[in-house]
């Protein structure tokens, strides 16, 4: 099977069996999209609105042409960094205030084999970058979506689980202490998560973040707040006829 049939596969599946609407995977290893598939069905089964929330996975072109596309109706927020291979991305809708999320896959990914991706992952744990059992590119997967979690159970202003945060680590500046990575405290927020979903024998802190925000999401996952790409197709039509609209005059 050639790369292009390899590639529909793997976007045909995730469109169909992940609900994610929008999907390239042009330029990536078939067994890193594997991987990060892998990671996002077993983060669906343990969190099953998940499959409510992805809008796009693709390069950072898709993302910035999501962004062209509806310019008049969401603010960027996010910027490519030299170094992350893999990052979330949101689109606020200034009227509305709806946020629409999709994962993107930076220029380092792009071309490297899951051998290279796990090698880099692997010595970054090593050296204290990320936590101890983050040394897969499933675990990148698992940090994003601990950014969604962070965003959508808006754990940062919860003070029960800030509590929780600062009984073990009183002072941001000691984040860094769990991963160097954690420089602030949603990335610390991210990178417990990450190592929640990739260590089962976590230890008593982590444990009980993860168990945290397993309550929470059970509490909320009925209300609704999970249901984002179902928002973003009627504003991304909306958008798209406007822009016909405007074209045929």
């Amino acid at each position: 099977m050639d790369a292009i049939k390899v590639h529909k596969h793997y976007e045909d599946y995730a469109k169909k069996y992940l609900n994610i609407p929008n999907v390239n995977f042009e330029g990536l290893d078939p067994l890193v999209i594997n991987e990060m598939l892998e990671a996002l069905i077993y983060a669906y089964k343990k969190y099953p609105e998940l499959r409510n929330v992805f809008c796009s996975i693709g390069n950072f072109e898709d993302l910035k042409a999501h962004f062209s596309l509806a310019e008049n109706y969401y603010e960027e927020m996010v910027t490519e960094s030299e170094s992350d291979m893999f990052i979330i991305w949101s689109l606020l809708n200034r009227k509305t205030h709806n946020n629409f999320i999709g994962l993107s896959y930076s220029k380092n990914l792009v071309g490297k084999t899951l051998k290279e991706v796990d090698e880099v992952t692997c010595n970054d744990a090593k050296r204290g970058l990320h936590p101890q059992s983050c040394t897969t590119f499933k675990s990148s997967v698992y940090h994003e979506i601990g950014h969604i979690f962070d965003f959508i159970l808006r754990l940062r202003k919860d003070p029960n689980f800030l509590k929780i945060i600062h009984e073990k680590y009183p002072y941001e500046s000691m984040y860094t202490e769990f991963s160097r990575y954690s420089i602030t405290l949603e990335e610390f927020i991210a990178e417990v998560f990450a190592e929640y979903m990739m260590n089962p024998n976590s230890d008593e802190f982590v444990n009980k973040v993860g168990k945290y925000i397993d309550r929470k999401y059970e509490i909320l996952k009925g209300m609704g707040i999970f249901n984002i790409n179902e928002i973003y197709w009627r504003h991304i039509r909306r958008a798209e006829f406007e822009s016909t609209y405007a074209r045929s005059k």
